[in-house]
């Protein structure tokens, strides 16, 4: 099913595990000398950028940085924890060399559908946790090392730790901590002997209804069903420890290059902890969003990429080759039911001027090439009695 991920903006940027830079910040007054590198740091939640002075000057109102530059400031683009929100996937937010993850906290405003990560190298696994409003903490505090390990060995069909997988579940026995009594409840439960037939149905709509028998040993390897920490029996959010866990396990040897997370969030205005983990981990783009569907996608979808490097002749005949930045097309043919033409034509009519996410994977395929960040240049229906074709085109933002 074709689709579009448009980005939703989020409320906070809350924490990183990446340092903050040593440039001072941008102040009206100061005098600053050419070369000299400021950080322009605004109350808006992000992207910070760095400027760099083009010539000595007193600065000013007149003559602050400005995003893209100006006569005195040269941009150098977002600084590198805040890349992956400035929009572009030509620049990514880099791990630090000593850590093995990249790591961020944000608020979300609303419930957002999804959460798109873009220009992933080197990540083996994604993990993102969302936390209720009333128990928002500063920094992850899950214990990723073990959760790293649980997984490892749930995917060699070794029986993970009881206490991990119990522990995020909270409070099961309503005694108010997590003990050794909530470990056992869920032993239990997983052994088929729990007779507490509340904290079995409290354990079973925490996981998910919709949780199917077989993933009941593996919870934590349950693909795109994500873990909702809400007990429906008492409409509360259970909130010592995360509300929701959802875990994509990548692999060893394979790496890719986006991913889009349904997230299923159980209440607005959440606080979402992501992790990203691996070896030199880069992200381009981070946000989240909202999906609309555009139909089925027929087979021959056309990814491309647009070169622009070139060879420039001098006056006597030398070529020299000069490298540009590449982008990429995606020509693809949807076909929508005729009664819901009206409905996928005022979308894209109303979402044409903006930039986002184009995905035409059918269900079934996951391709990384198929997913295109940019916007529409083409969309070109034939309206027919029951099905319609439109044939669309989209061109990539580097």
């Amino acid at each position: 099913m074709a689709a579009i991920y448009r980005p939703l903006p989020f409320a906070e940027f809350v924490s990183t595990n990446l340092p903050v830079p040593t440039d001072p910040a941008w102040a009206a007054g100061e005098s600053y000398t050419a070369g000299d590198v400021v950080i322009l740091s605004t109350d808006q939640p992000i992207p910070w950028h760095a400027f760099e002075a083009i010539s000595s000057h007193t600065s000013d109102a007149d003559n602050a940085p400005k995003i893209g530059g100006t006569a005195e400031w040269l941009d150098l683009g977002a600084i590198n924890r805040h890349r992956w929100f400035d929009g572009y996937n030509n620049s990514a937010t880099v791990s630090d060399p000593d850590d093995d993850a990249l790591r961020v906290v944000l608020d979300v405003d609303g419930v957002p559908d999804y959460l798109c990560l873009l220009g992933l190298e080197n990540v083996k696994r994604v993990l993102v946790m969302v936390y209720n409003p009333t128990d928002t903490p500063t920094a992850i505090s899950i214990d990723e090392a073990a959760v790293e390990q649980g997984l490892t060995d749930a995917a060699a069909g070794i029986e993970p730790d009881a206490t991990l997988l119990a522990a995020p579940l909270g409070d099961l026995n309503g005694d108010g901590s997590i003990t050794a009594a909530d470990v056992a409840l869920y032993s239990d439960w997983r052994n088929d002997t729990l007779s507490d037939d509340t904290v079995r149905r409290r354990i079973e709509n925490i996981l998910h209804p919709t949780l199917p028998t077989d993933l009941k040993y593996s919870p934590y390897l349950s693909g795109t069903i994500p873990l909702q920490f809400y007990d429906p029996s008492d409409s509360a959010v259970v909130t010592d420890g995360p509300v929701g866990w959802y875990t994509w396990l990548f692999g060893e040897y394979r790496y890719r290059g986006a991913s889009i997370i349904q997230l299923k969030l159980p209440f607005a205005d959440a606080r979402i902890q992501i992790a990203l983990t691996g070896s030199q981990v880069k992200c381009a783009q981070c946000f989240f969003a909202r999906r609309y569907d555009l139909g089925q996608t027929e087979d021959n979808v056309e990814p491309r990429i647009l070169s622009y490097s070139t060879f420039e002749p001098d006056d006597f005949g030398n070529y020299r080759y000069v490298a540009r930045q590449n982008t990429r097309e995606m020509n693809f043919t949807t076909w929508v039911e005729s009664r819901q033409f009206d409905r996928v034509f005022r979308t894209l009519e109303r979402l044409e001027p903006e930039l986002m996410l184009f995905d035409a994977n059918n269900p079934g395929s996951d391709f990384d090439s198929l997913r295109v960040y940019g916007k529409i240049t083409q969309f070109r229906p034939g309206l027919r009695y029951a099905r319609t074709p439109i044939d669309i085109r989209i061109l990539g933002l580097n």
